[in-house]
Protein backbone atom coordinates (compact mmCIF):
# COMPACT_ATOMS: atom_id res chain seq x y z
CA UNK A 1 0.00 0.00 0.00
CA UNK A 2 1.73 3.16 -0.98
CA UNK A 3 -0.01 6.78 0.35
CA UNK A 4 0.58 9.96 -1.12
CA UNK A 5 0.51 12.77 1.17
CA UNK A 6 -0.38 16.21 -0.31
CA UNK A 7 1.09 18.66 1.98
CA UNK A 8 0.08 22.51 2.70
CA UNK A 9 3.84 23.40 1.46
CA UNK A 10 3.20 22.00 -2.08
CA UNK A 11 5.59 19.09 -2.03
CA UNK A 12 4.52 15.69 -1.74
CA UNK A 13 5.60 12.58 0.59
CA UNK A 14 5.45 9.11 0.27
CA UNK A 15 4.37 6.52 2.19
CA UNK A 16 4.95 2.75 1.12
CA UNK A 17 4.22 -0.37 3.03
CA UNK A 18 4.47 -3.87 1.36
CA UNK A 19 3.49 -7.39 2.68
CA UNK A 20 7.35 -9.30 3.19
CA UNK A 21 8.51 -9.79 6.74
CA UNK A 22 12.09 -7.93 5.18
CA UNK A 23 13.78 -7.49 1.46
CA UNK A 24 16.04 -10.58 0.23
CA UNK A 25 19.07 -8.41 -0.61
CA UNK A 26 20.32 -5.64 1.33
CA UNK A 27 22.84 -4.12 -1.45
CA UNK A 28 21.99 -4.17 -5.10
CA UNK A 29 24.49 -7.30 -5.77
CA UNK A 30 22.54 -9.20 -3.49
CA UNK A 31 19.72 -8.26 -5.33
CA UNK A 32 20.69 -9.30 -8.95
CA UNK A 33 22.26 -12.39 -7.27
CA UNK A 34 19.12 -13.57 -5.73
CA UNK A 35 17.46 -12.84 -8.93
CA UNK A 36 20.27 -14.82 -10.77
CA UNK A 37 19.87 -18.15 -8.51
CA UNK A 38 16.36 -18.24 -8.92
CA UNK A 39 15.97 -17.69 -12.43
CA UNK A 40 14.66 -20.74 -14.09
CA UNK A 41 16.57 -22.88 -16.59
CA UNK A 42 16.00 -22.61 -20.01
CA UNK A 43 15.95 -26.68 -20.43
CA UNK A 44 13.04 -27.07 -17.53
CA UNK A 45 11.10 -23.63 -17.34
CA UNK A 46 12.21 -24.00 -12.69
CA UNK A 47 15.22 -22.90 -11.20
CA UNK A 48 18.03 -24.80 -10.71
CA UNK A 49 17.27 -25.85 -6.72
CA UNK A 50 21.16 -26.79 -5.92
CA UNK A 51 22.14 -23.19 -7.28
CA UNK A 52 19.71 -21.60 -5.18
CA UNK A 53 20.04 -23.50 -2.14
CA UNK A 54 23.92 -23.05 -2.49
CA UNK A 55 23.56 -18.90 -2.84
CA UNK A 56 20.64 -18.63 0.53
CA UNK A 57 23.52 -20.84 2.66
CA UNK A 58 25.58 -17.76 1.79
CA UNK A 59 23.28 -14.99 2.57
CA UNK A 60 21.42 -15.79 5.76
CA UNK A 61 19.30 -12.62 5.77
CA UNK A 62 17.75 -14.18 2.50
CA UNK A 63 17.55 -17.24 3.44
CA UNK A 64 15.35 -16.35 6.82
CA UNK A 65 13.08 -14.03 4.32
CA UNK A 66 12.58 -17.30 1.82
CA UNK A 67 11.63 -19.38 5.30
CA UNK A 68 8.79 -16.92 6.42
CA UNK A 69 7.65 -16.24 2.72
CA UNK A 70 7.20 -20.33 2.86
CA UNK A 71 4.60 -20.09 6.13
CA UNK A 72 3.18 -16.61 5.37
CA UNK A 73 -0.51 -16.78 4.60
CA UNK A 74 -2.20 -14.94 1.47
CA UNK A 75 -4.42 -12.14 1.88
CA UNK A 76 -8.11 -12.67 3.25
CA UNK A 77 -8.70 -9.14 2.68
CA UNK A 78 -6.80 -5.95 1.71
CA UNK A 79 -8.49 -4.56 5.07
CA UNK A 80 -7.10 -7.17 7.07
CA UNK A 81 -3.50 -6.30 5.53
CA UNK A 82 -0.77 -5.46 7.79
CA UNK A 83 1.92 -3.54 5.38
CA UNK A 84 5.41 -2.65 6.33
CA UNK A 85 8.36 0.09 5.33
CA UNK A 86 11.13 -2.67 5.26
CA UNK A 87 13.48 0.74 5.19
CA UNK A 88 14.45 2.41 8.50
CA UNK A 89 13.90 6.35 8.63
CA UNK A 90 14.99 8.79 11.81
CA UNK A 91 12.23 10.35 12.58
CA UNK A 92 12.48 13.67 14.93
CA UNK A 93 9.98 15.95 16.60
CA UNK A 94 9.81 19.42 16.87
CA UNK A 95 11.84 19.11 19.97
CA UNK A 96 14.24 17.66 17.81
CA UNK A 97 14.95 14.13 19.13
CA UNK A 98 15.17 11.61 16.91
CA UNK A 99 14.89 8.22 17.02
CA UNK A 100 15.15 5.51 14.18
CA UNK A 101 11.97 3.30 12.94
CA UNK A 102 10.68 1.80 10.63
CA UNK A 103 6.98 1.85 10.35
CA UNK A 104 3.85 0.05 10.05
CA UNK A 105 0.38 0.05 8.96
CA UNK A 106 -2.24 -1.84 10.75
CA UNK A 107 -5.26 -2.32 9.62
CA UNK A 108 -8.19 -1.70 12.59
CA UNK A 109 -10.20 -4.77 11.58
CA UNK A 110 -7.41 -7.18 12.83
CA UNK A 111 -5.26 -8.94 10.02
CA UNK A 112 -6.41 -12.28 8.65
CA UNK A 113 -5.00 -14.78 6.10
CA UNK A 114 -5.86 -17.75 4.01
CA UNK A 115 -4.09 -20.54 2.21
CA UNK A 116 -2.28 -19.44 -0.98
CA UNK A 117 -4.05 -22.39 -2.74
CA UNK A 118 -7.22 -20.85 -1.70
CA UNK A 119 -6.81 -17.05 -2.87
CA UNK A 120 -5.27 -19.00 -6.33
CA UNK A 121 -9.21 -20.86 -6.67
CA UNK A 122 -10.58 -17.29 -6.15
CA UNK A 123 -11.20 -14.92 -9.38
CA UNK A 124 -7.82 -12.47 -10.21
CA UNK A 125 -9.94 -9.42 -8.78
CA UNK A 126 -11.07 -10.80 -5.63
CA UNK A 127 -9.43 -8.86 -2.93
CA UNK A 128 -9.90 -5.44 -4.82
CA UNK A 129 -13.95 -6.41 -5.17
CA UNK A 130 -14.08 -7.30 -1.83
CA UNK A 131 -12.32 -4.47 -0.79
CA UNK A 132 -14.73 -2.38 -2.64
CA UNK A 133 -17.92 -4.20 -1.55
CA UNK A 134 -16.35 -3.79 2.21
CA UNK A 135 -16.28 0.71 1.65
CA UNK A 136 -20.09 0.78 0.77
CA UNK A 137 -20.85 -1.23 4.32
CA UNK A 138 -18.15 1.80 6.12
CA UNK A 139 -14.81 2.94 6.34
CA UNK A 140 -11.47 0.96 6.59
CA UNK A 141 -8.89 1.90 8.87
CA UNK A 142 -5.46 1.52 9.24
CA UNK A 143 -3.08 2.79 12.24
CA UNK A 144 0.10 4.18 11.47
CA UNK A 145 2.31 2.56 14.02
CA UNK A 146 6.52 3.10 14.46
CA UNK A 147 8.64 -0.06 15.28
CA UNK A 148 11.78 1.98 16.60
CA UNK A 149 14.87 0.43 16.49
CA UNK A 150 17.26 -0.64 19.12
CA UNK A 151 21.47 -0.92 19.58
CA UNK A 152 22.76 -3.16 16.89
CA UNK A 153 19.73 -3.27 14.89
CA UNK A 154 20.48 -2.63 10.97
CA UNK A 155 19.42 0.78 9.56
CA UNK A 156 20.81 0.52 6.12
CA UNK A 157 20.24 -3.57 5.27
CA UNK A 158 16.35 -4.10 4.46
CA UNK A 159 16.75 -7.77 4.37
CA UNK A 160 18.10 -7.67 8.40
CA UNK A 161 14.49 -8.85 10.38
CA UNK A 162 13.92 -6.77 13.54
CA UNK A 163 13.11 -8.32 16.48
CA UNK A 164 9.22 -8.66 16.96
CA UNK A 165 9.45 -7.16 20.90
CA UNK A 166 11.06 -3.19 19.48
CA UNK A 167 8.78 -1.29 21.14
CA UNK A 168 5.87 0.13 19.02
CA UNK A 169 4.36 3.25 19.16
CA UNK A 170 1.09 4.54 17.10
CA UNK A 171 1.70 8.02 15.42
CA UNK A 172 -1.30 8.46 13.21
CA UNK A 173 -4.45 6.88 11.27
CA UNK A 174 -5.66 6.22 7.95
CA UNK A 175 -9.59 6.17 6.95
CA UNK A 176 -10.38 4.92 3.43
CA UNK A 177 -13.72 6.19 3.53
CA UNK A 178 -15.76 5.88 -0.07
CA UNK A 179 -15.00 4.91 -4.18
CA UNK A 180 -14.31 7.93 -6.27
CA UNK A 181 -13.81 8.56 -10.35
CA UNK A 182 -10.77 8.19 -12.19
CA UNK A 183 -11.89 11.98 -13.30
CA UNK A 184 -10.66 12.53 -9.90
CA UNK A 185 -7.48 11.32 -9.80
CA UNK A 186 -5.59 13.79 -11.31
CA UNK A 187 -2.30 13.12 -11.91
CA UNK A 188 -2.55 9.18 -13.62
CA UNK A 189 1.52 8.10 -13.54
CA UNK A 190 1.80 7.18 -9.70
CA UNK A 191 4.99 7.31 -9.18
CA UNK A 192 5.56 6.63 -5.60
CA UNK A 193 9.15 6.92 -4.06
CA UNK A 194 10.41 5.88 -0.69
CA UNK A 195 12.72 8.56 -0.81
CA UNK A 196 10.69 11.59 -1.17
CA UNK A 197 9.68 12.45 2.36
CA UNK A 198 8.93 15.38 4.33
CA UNK A 199 10.69 17.39 7.14
CA UNK A 200 11.45 15.05 10.31
CA UNK A 201 11.54 12.11 8.48
CA UNK A 202 15.27 10.89 6.95
CA UNK A 203 16.34 8.33 5.18
CA UNK A 204 19.20 6.30 5.94
CA UNK A 205 22.08 7.19 4.04
CA UNK A 206 23.63 3.71 4.12
CA UNK A 207 20.37 2.16 2.85
CA UNK A 208 21.98 0.74 -1.27
CA UNK A 209 18.10 -0.86 -1.76
CA UNK A 210 15.57 2.31 -1.66
CA UNK A 211 17.90 4.57 -3.76
CA UNK A 212 18.08 1.30 -6.27
CA UNK A 213 14.37 1.73 -5.41
CA UNK A 214 14.15 4.81 -6.43
CA UNK A 215 16.17 5.10 -9.84
CA UNK A 216 13.88 1.67 -10.48
CA UNK A 217 10.57 3.60 -10.61
CA UNK A 218 11.75 6.41 -12.15
CA UNK A 219 13.14 4.10 -15.25
CA UNK A 220 9.38 2.38 -14.75
CA UNK A 221 7.77 5.83 -15.41
CA UNK A 222 10.06 6.58 -18.22
CA UNK A 223 8.96 3.31 -20.18
CA UNK A 224 5.41 3.49 -18.90
CA UNK A 225 5.35 7.14 -20.81
CA UNK A 226 7.47 7.26 -23.48
CA UNK A 227 10.10 9.25 -21.84
CA UNK A 228 7.73 11.83 -20.90
CA UNK A 229 4.84 12.35 -18.24
CA UNK A 230 1.12 11.74 -19.07
CA UNK A 231 -0.70 15.27 -19.49
CA UNK A 232 -2.60 15.78 -16.32
CA UNK A 233 -6.38 14.59 -16.60
CA UNK A 234 -5.48 11.80 -19.06
CA UNK A 235 -5.57 8.34 -17.73
CA UNK A 236 -3.82 4.94 -18.90
CA UNK A 237 -2.59 2.65 -16.18
CA UNK A 238 -4.67 4.59 -13.54
CA UNK A 239 -4.47 2.48 -9.87
CA UNK A 240 -4.99 1.75 -6.66
CA UNK A 241 -7.17 3.46 -4.16
CA UNK A 242 -7.38 7.21 -3.99
CA UNK A 243 -7.95 10.79 -3.08
CA UNK A 244 -6.80 13.98 -4.90
CA UNK A 245 -5.91 17.04 -3.16
CA UNK A 246 -4.83 15.98 0.47
CA UNK A 247 -3.64 12.35 0.12
CA UNK A 248 -4.12 8.90 -1.99
CA UNK A 249 -3.71 5.04 -1.28
CA UNK A 250 -2.62 2.86 -3.92
CA UNK A 251 -3.15 -0.68 -2.69
CA UNK A 252 -2.15 -2.08 -6.38
CA UNK A 253 -0.45 -0.56 -9.70
CA UNK A 254 -2.41 -2.06 -12.04
CA UNK A 255 -6.09 -1.26 -11.72
CA UNK A 256 -8.13 1.15 -12.08
CA UNK A 257 -10.27 1.13 -8.95
CA UNK A 258 -10.02 4.08 -6.41
CA UNK A 259 -11.73 5.22 -3.17
CA UNK A 260 -11.44 8.27 -1.05
CA UNK A 261 -9.91 8.20 2.25
CA UNK A 262 -9.29 10.99 5.15
CA UNK A 263 -6.23 10.73 7.24
CA UNK A 264 -5.65 11.87 10.61
CA UNK A 265 -2.18 14.11 11.23
CA UNK A 266 0.92 11.91 11.21
CA UNK A 267 3.06 13.04 13.80
CA UNK A 268 7.04 12.71 13.21
CA UNK A 269 7.21 11.95 16.44
CA UNK A 270 9.80 10.34 18.50
CA UNK A 271 9.47 10.69 22.15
Amino acid sequence: MATKFYLPDGTITDLIGITLPAFFAGTPEEFFGFEGARAPEPATGKPNMPKLLAYLADHPNAARVVHALQSQLAPLSLAQTSFRALHAYRFSNTADKSRWARYHWEPEAGVAGQPVEELAKKPHAFLFDEFETRLQQGAVAFTRDLQFAKEGDSLGDPSAIWPEDRERVTVGRLELTRPITLEELGDPIMMHDPTRVTDGIEVSPDDQIIALRRGAYMLSVAQRTGGRHYPRGSVRRASGFVQTGKSEAILDDCRPSVVAMKCASLNSAAS
